[in-house]
């Protein structure tokens, strides 16, 4: 129901049985990066399940993502983990991402990064998660219509102040922002 997606859709079918559509992963202690990805749409209301959108793990720097749209994934729409690497995801720049009607919106332990423009909303558990992503600045962002979550659910802020700049949030089940930890950091907003 709602709006029609058109243009490049990566849409998983039902019998797929990965645990993401789209994997960026380094599991070694070298750092890779530099992954541009740009003018799509992941629509997972097919594939069902507890199915991630878009999942890097590991020491992915320089990850630029622009202009992409996430829909309908059980699991979390983007989500970027350290998963026991140090030093983990940093420097991501992200523009123009949607992520509607998932599990999770947009999961994020990455520090020094850019997230501009972007939206999370209509998503089951909070829609966006950020924790340990120091000297990292969201600029006009909106998190809204969580039917279980919050809007903008922060439980770290790691090494640095984490910037927010006219990001919005509202009509969410619990609340627009919850802070329940600011670590060695700052939230400036």
């Amino acid at each position: 129901a709602g709006v029609t997606v058109t243009g490049a859709i990566i849409q998983p079918a039902s019998g797929f049985s990965g645990s993401e559509v789209l994997s960026m992963n380094n599991d070694t202690v070298n750092v890779t990066g530099g992954q541009v990805l740009r003018n799509f749409c992941i629509d997972g209301h097919v594939a069902g399940g507890t199915l991630h959108g878009i999942y890097a793990e590991g020491n992915t720097y320089a990850v630029t993502i622009e202009d992409v749209m996430v829909y309908a994934m059980g699991g979390t729409g983007v989500l970027n983990a350290a998963a026991g690497y140090t030093p983990g995801p940093d420097d991501w720049y992200v523009s123009g991402l949607k992520v509607s009607h998932c599990g999770t919106g947009i999961s994020t332990v990455a520090p020094d990064c850019w997230w501009i423009g972007c939206e999370a909303s209509e998503c089951t558990g909070s829609n966006w998660v950020i924790s340990s992503s120091g000297n990292s600045r969201f600029i006009g962002c909106k998190g809204e219509n969580s039917s279980g979550g919050y809007g903008f659910y922060i439980s770290g802020t790691g090494n640095g102040p984490v910037h927010f700049t006219t990001c919005t949030s509202q009509f969410n089940s619990l609340s627009g922002f919850n802070v329940t930890a600011v670590g060695a950091g700052k939230m400036v907003m």
